[in-house]
């Protein structure tokens, strides 16, 4: 998009819609879909990110 865009500061519309039905809000993050371990990785992912951005705010303070 950006190789294509006219110049600064452009706009542009995704083209890729979300169905009309709404049937795809079912499985966005479905905490009943994704499972235990799968969910314990993103739990220890997420508190190590949280721990480097308060590294990162210390650091700047």
């Amino acid at each position: 998009m950006l190789e294509t865009a006219p110049g600064p500061r452009t706009t542009v519309q995704n083209p890729i819609r979300w169905t009309e039905d709404g049937l795809w809000k079912n499985d966005y993050n479905n905490l009943e879909q994704i499972g235990e371990a799968e969910l314990a990785r993103r739990r220890e992912e997420f508190l190590k990110q949280k721990a480097v951005a308060k590294g990162l705010r210390e650091k700047a303070a």
